[in-house]
């Protein structure tokens, strides 16, 4: 099977809950100049948190919970979504 893939790159500066479930791998990164929490895991400016290499025919149903801990704390979320190529 082939697979196309896209990204969707979303930017975060307040808390929230992301409850997308139409991807597969992502990976958030502390773009800000504070710490943040993904998924209860502190990340230092510049840290990132990876979720990379999973199965296209696989998606992500877990949430992602981000919290900004102090001003100037920001998450860059990228989300990869697979589709199937049909062959012809």
């Amino acid at each position: 099977m082939r697979y196309s893939v896209k990204n969707r790159i979303k930017t975060f500066r307040e808390n929230t809950t992301v409850t997308d479930t139409d991807f597969t791998d992502w990976e958030a990164v502390n773009t800000g100049t504070a710490n943040v929490q993904v998924n209860k895991i502190t990340l230092e400016p510049g840290q990132g948190l990876p979720y990379k290499k999973l199965q296209p025919n696989v998606v992500w149903e877990s949430p992602i919970q981000i919290v900004i801990l102090a001003a100037g704390g920001e998450v860059t979320l990228t989300q990869l979504i697979y589709k199937e190529v049909k062959e012809v």
